[in-house]
């Protein structure tokens, strides 16, 4: 390939690369101070406190072991501030409330949430969010960390 080729084909790339980016970002939308609805959770053993089977809930010898499906309606999350596209949250039920913090994606469609133990894709619609991530074990322990683990899902609307 020829010099002239070779920088004419990067800067076709780059120029196709910047067409597909939106025009600009879309307004940051300003939430709501508080969202609840619906934590879905498909586990293998207890991740944390939030957890129902957990030690810290129903005592070792009654802790749930292995696969455990669980929902739990009283899931909330509360946005203590947002500056810009940026926040920091508060994600819990009613056994465990945690620190997280977001960012709200350029078109503000969608948000992306991280705690100290798991993280969370978050979709913004109206009133309205959903999202799924991951969560690991919390209790301390590398191995618990490692063999205790859940994928989840949460429903949500803005409460007024």
């Amino acid at each position: 390939m020829h010099k002239l080729q070779a920088m004419s084909l990067a800067v076709s790339l780059t120029l196709g690369g910047l067409a597909a980016m939106p025009a600009r970002a879309a307004e940051v939308p300003q939430l709501a101070k508080v969202y609840a609805g619906t934590l879905t959770n498909a586990a293998y053993g207890t991740t944390g406190a939030m957890h129902p089977g957990h030690p810290a809930n129903v005592g070792r010898r009654k802790a749930a072991k292995g696969f455990v499906p669980w929902s739990d309606d009283s899931f909330r999350l509360q946005i203590v501030q947002q500056v810009g596209r940026f926040l920091d949250l508060r994600y819990g039920t009613d056994r465990l409330t945690v620190p997280m913090v977001g960012v709200i994606a350029a078109d503000g469609r969608m948000i992306t949430l991280k705690g100290r133990h798991f993280g969370l894709l978050v979709f913004l619609d109206g009133e309205a969010i959903q999202g799924c991530g991951g969560v690991n074990g919390s209790d301390g322990s590398f191995g618990q960390y490692l063999n205790n683990y859940a994928a989840i899902c949460i429903e949500a609307k803005a409460v007024k």
